[in-house]
């Protein structure tokens, strides 16, 4: 006899993990239908109030803030975020494609978007927020009005390929801290960082026109057709000067820290003025194009 009630409850047992083996399929497969189905909604104002308040999480597929005040205390994440009157709070944002402003936009704490900044006439004020661009490919900051950041990263993307490429589309400004992690570029074209508090790069940054100085072990690229100034800096990483335009060093210039075989590498026209000093330290000066030196060059 209690060998055939052992049988029941072996047979019981493996009734029950089963039933709850599908109990937990079936709760994983309602959650991810539920997340999808959140995504495919949209979150429209038309000259209401919404308030998400703190520990509050909304998943939508889009958020358009066209009248209106939208107060995010909470986290919102969407695919899409536009705001043409007043967005603001102090909670979170995570926008997997691009956000669009043309309202008055006051962040609270940090914002990561996976497609395009755009400033269309819009108010951005950056408080103490963090914006990060964390798109895998090619994202741009654009619109018809510059804009000042806190603090700006640009991380995740796949390659340093130009296809990958973080561009500035319009100047823009950050009180802050720039970052440029490992493995990330930063494209100014013609555009320029019109002030900047402090700069991390740890990839590359390229230039064609007036630039500023951004420390780090990372790159700078020069690489205009017309007559630069190369910003004064004691802690660039390498340097590459490749633009047909003459790069002038007219400030003291010293790179240290960066690639050791790479280096200084001047693939054209390089000036150091009377004024201007070239410091290299522990890496490479490496001349395959010509160098008017009136300055100083050091190689250490």
């Amino acid at each position: 006899m209690s060998g055939f009630v052992k049988h029941i409850m072996q047979q019981s047992g493996r009734r029950n993990g089963s039933l709850i083996r599908s109990a937990i399929v079936l709760c994983c497969a309602l959650l991810f239908f539920h997340y999808d189905a959140l995504m495919a909604q949209v979150i429209s104002n038309n000259g209401a109030k919404i308030s998400i308040s703190s520990g509050t999480v909304v998943v939508t597929d889009s958020i358009k803030n066209s009248s209106g005040t939208t107060n995010n205390d909470g986290i919102l994440i969407a695919n899409t975020a536009i705001n043409a009157d007043s967005l603001k709070g102090a909670g979170k944002y995570s926008i997997a494609g691009s956000l669009t402003n043309t309202g008055t936009f006051v962040a609270g704490d940090s914002i990561s978007i996976g497609g395009d900044w755009t400033n269309n006439g819009g108010t951005f004020n950056a408080g103490s927020s963090i914006v990060t661009l964390n798109g895998t490919s090619s994202q741009s900051i654009g619109g018809s009005t510059s804009t000042t950041f806190n603090n700006l990263t640009f991380a995740n993307a796949t390659d340093t390929t130009a296809a990958n490429y973080k561009i500035a589309a319009v100047n823009f400004s950050v009180t802050g801290t720039l970052t440029i992690n490992s493995g990330n570029t930063l494209d100014m074209g013609s555009n320029t960082i019109t002030s900047l508090g402090t700069g991390a790069n740890s990839g590359k940054i390229r230039w064609a026109g007036s630039n500023v100085f951004v420390s780090g072990t990372g790159m700078t690229e020069f690489y205009g057709n017309s007559s630069t100034a190369v910003a004064p800096g004691t802690t660039y990483g390498n340097l590459f000067f490749i633009g047909t335009g003459t790069m002038t060093i007219s400030g003291v210039v010293t790179a240290t820290g960066g690639n050791s075989s790479f280096g200084v590498t001047v693939s054209n026209n390089l000036t150091v003025s009377g004024t201007g000093s070239l410091t290299v330290t522990g890496m490479e000066l490496n001349v395959n194009g010509p160098i008017s030196n009136s300055g100083i060059i050091t190689v250490e």
